[in-house]
């Protein structure tokens, strides 16, 4: 049976309640991450370069990072972990390109004349060459990119099975069936996969701002207490297997030994 449009979204509805009953701290989690998106936001209105530039033309890149967090944190609220890594996946993008802008003003040129000059696109902003740029950690979260790339973007055979169910009923027929929602497991592995690669995100971005900017103090985004106090959560979900592991390390960018 198809349901409505009005069925799913009550189906929705549920799995918000029994995200925010599961791990109230979750909530409190997205909610830090985006008050340190908002204050390196405001990096971009108040400070200048050296040159007494103010670097604006990055703020739409930041906010459009701040709208796709909300989108994915929306998404894990409610069950559709797989939705989540597809709605960051544009975010991640932005924050790089501002790496780019920032190693190379000429960089913005190329991304603006995409159309009319692609190969000089592609040569600056396609594959590795997107993480070489002034963004710490910029060739890290480019892997991270391709990783969400080759997992939640395209129809291959892991899109293709993901959520597919195919069971023999007594009546010789075969009910077809393809879930709305992630396993727990997997919404919680989007969770912490998906948290920790906004907050290295951030601190790259804000390490990158205080090397830009005169008088820009460091902003400490919280990258080695969250890893802290999720240690034993994520030593769980790796242990589940290594499509678990693999995603912990490889898209969320957690080191591979969690320091005590």
């Amino acid at each position: 049976m198809i349901p409505s449009f009005a069925e799913y979204l009550q189906a929705r509805l549920a799995q918000d309640s029994s995200f925010r009953q599961a791990v109230p701290a979750a909530a409190t989690a997205f909610q830090a991450a985006l008050q340190n998106g908002y204050l390196l936001g405001e990096t971009l209105t108040t400070h200048r370069d050296a040159s007494g530039h103010s670097h604006v033309s990055l703020a739409p890149f930041h906010l459009i990072f701040l709208r796709q967090m909300c989108a994915s944190f929306e998404a894990l609220s409610v069950g559709q972990a797989f939705q989540a890594w597809v709605s960051i996946r544009p975010g991640i993008e932005s924050v790089l390109i501002m790496g780019k802008w920032v190693a190379d003003p000429k960089n913005a040129d190329i991304w603006e004349n995409r159309v009319t000059d692609p190969r000089a696109y592609l040569d600056c902003y396609q594959g590795k060459n997107l993480g070489n740029g002034a963004l710490p950690r910029g060739n890290d979260i480019q892997t991270a990119l391709k990783g969400i790339n080759d997992n939640f973007l395209h129809p291959n055979p892991y899109y293709y099975f993901r959520h597919l169910h195919m069971d023999d009923r007594d009546d010789g027929n075969v009910e077809l069936r393809l879930d709305f929602f992630d396993h727990s497991d997997d919404v919680w592995l989007g969770f912490l996969g998906i948290l920790h690669l906004v907050v290295v995100c951030q601190d790259s971005v804000s390490r990158m701002f205080t090397e830009l900017f005169v008088d820009r103090p460091s902003l400490d985004v919280g990258v080695s207490d969250l890893e802290s106090k999720a240690r034993d959560w994520v030593r769980s979900l790796r242990a589940k297997g290594r499509f678990y592991d693999r995603t912990l390390t490889d898209l969320g960018l957690w080191p591979r030994v969690v320091a005590p």
